[in-house]
Order: C-alpha cells, then sequence, then structure tokens
C-alpha cells in the first residue's frame, strides 16, 4: 500500500515585503520507505521586480496623462462657458442698444410727425389768411364796383 503525499503551503514575506510562496510534501520516493522532503520555493527576482516597476512606472504615467487631459478638457469646457456668459452678455447689450434705437426711431418719428402737423397747420393757417384776404380783396372790389354803380 502506497502512503498519500502530504503537502503543506506556506506564504509571507521577507525583510523586504517582498512575497514569497512556500510548498512543501512528504513523500517515500525510495523502496526503503523513507520519508523525504521536497520543497519549492517560489519568490519574485530582481527582474519580476524592474517588470513591476516599469509597469508600475507605466500605469502612473497613464494616470498623469489622463489627469491632464481631465484639466484639458475641463479648461476647454471653462473657457466655453465663458464664452457663452460673454455671448449672452454680448446678447443682452445688443438687446438695450436695440431698444434703445428702437425708442430713439420712436422719438424722431414722434418729433417728425409733430413737425409735420406744425407745418401742415401753418400751412392751413396761411391758405386760411390768403383766403381771407382773397375774400377782402373781393368784397372791396364789389364795394367799389357797387358804389360805382
Amino acid at each position: 500500500m502506497k502512503k498519500q503525499n502530504v503537502h503543506q503551503n506556506y506564504v509571507g514575506s521577507d525583510g523586504e515585503k517582498a512575497p514569497f510562496f512556500l510548498s512543501v510534501v512528504l513523500t517515500d520516493a525510495n523502496n526503503q520507505c523513507v520519508p523525504q522532503y521536497r520543497a519549492i520555493l517560489w519568490k519574485k527576482t530582481d527582474k519580476d521586480e524592474e517588470e513591476e516597476k516599469v509597469k508600475k512606472k507605466d500605469d502612473d504615467d497613464e494616470e498623469e496623462e489622463e489627469k491632464v487631459e481631465e484639466k484639458k478638457d475641463e479648461e476647454e469646457k471653462k473657457k466655453k462657458n465663458e464664452e457663452v456668459e460673454k455671448n449672452d452678455d454680448d446678447d443682452e447689450e445688443e438687446k438695450v442698444e436695440e431698444k434703445k434705437d428702437e425708442e430713439e426711431k420712436k422719438k424722431k418719428n414722434e418729433e417728425v410727425e409733430k413737425n409735420d402737423e406744425e407745418e401742415e397747420e401753418k400751412q392751413d393757417e396761411e391758405v386760411k389768411k390768403k383766403d381771407d384776404k382773397d375774400e377782402d380783396e373781393e368784397e372791396k372790389k364789389k364795394k367799389e364796383n357797387d358804389d360805382e354803380e
């Protein structure tokens, strides 16, 4: 009858806080039934550490690029918002200017209408005076004619 192998696994970290994995197995590998221990130790090598540092640096660089991109996007949004606000302010100023222009036009039109009315009244008065004068002259002539007869 063959004995079963007994496995023991350990996980830990060394003095530099580098992780390791140790697997120990008890076997009776020879025919004399003498137990044998076999152990396998897995740990990071300098190459693994270098690769991890490079990967971490790449990740950090990527994060930095993302932050720079986000900051750039935020600045663009801020700029656009400022432009929109400026355009809104410009639009409001334009509306105020347009309103002032309309009011001025309205006042000018009122003045022109008033002047036109006054001019018409003056002309009417002149025409009336002329008519009156003509009537007076006619009357005078008529009276003279009557007197002569």
